[in-house]
């Protein structure tokens, strides 16, 4: 399978997955969810969503259990507006990232600073 038929569905994916948190989901938890990078399984049967809480508010973990709750709907509705012959599993997992870039960040400041 080509990586950029894998990086196209990822995208496609990932488009879907926000405008339905954003607009259709009533979990207020996922609300606070930013999708930041999906990647898919070379069978592309699976997604692996991470995700940042937005503007760093939230707790990751409520937004995770928040998320996996809504699960079958927002696979449900990605199979609706994508009609792919196989809908992909929705994994998410927290994007620690982000988190890690800051942390440095500070600490280099920190040592210009002294």
């Amino acid at each position: 399978m080509s990586s950029s038929r894998a990086e196209r569905v990822a995208a496609m994916v990932q488009a879907e997955l926000v405008g339905i948190l954003r607009d259709d989901c009533s979990d207020p938890r996922v609300a606070l969810a930013s999708v930041v990078h999906i990647r898919m399984s070379s069978d592309l049967r699976h997604a692996y969503v991470d995700f940042v809480p937005l503007g760093g508010e939230g707790d990751a973990n409520e937004i995770l259990a928040g998320l996996e709750s809504a699960k079958g709907f927002l696979k449900r509705r990605i199979a609706s507006r994508l009609g792919l012959r196989y809908t992909p599993e929705l994994h998410f997992r927290v994007d620690e990232q982000l988190e890690t870039a800051t942390r440095v960040t500070h600490l280099l400041n920190d040592l210009v600073d002294t």
